[in-house]
Formats: C-alpha cells, sequence, structure tokens
C-alpha cells in the first residue's frame, strides 16, 4: 500500500491553510474507508 506517501501528502496539504479541510477530509475518507 502506499499509505505512507498519502500520509506524507496529507502532512504537506495540511501546511497551507487552503488545502487543510480538503486534506482533513481525505484523510477521514480514507480513514473510515481503511476501517471497513
Amino acid at each position: 500500500m502506499e499509505n505512507a506517501a498519502i500520509v506524507a501528502q496529507t502532512f504537506m496539504n495540511i501546511n497551507s491553510p487552503r488545502h487543510r479541510g480538503q486534506a482533513l477530509s481525505m484523510v477521514t475518507h480514507r480513514a473510515a474507508t481503511g476501517a471497513l
């Protein structure tokens, strides 16, 4: 899996206020999908 790459990219996005909401939504969605 590329989870490490996804997490790294997400943290990079979180550093940009413009993308903060998008990054958090994506990580929440991926976490929920992964939990199923």
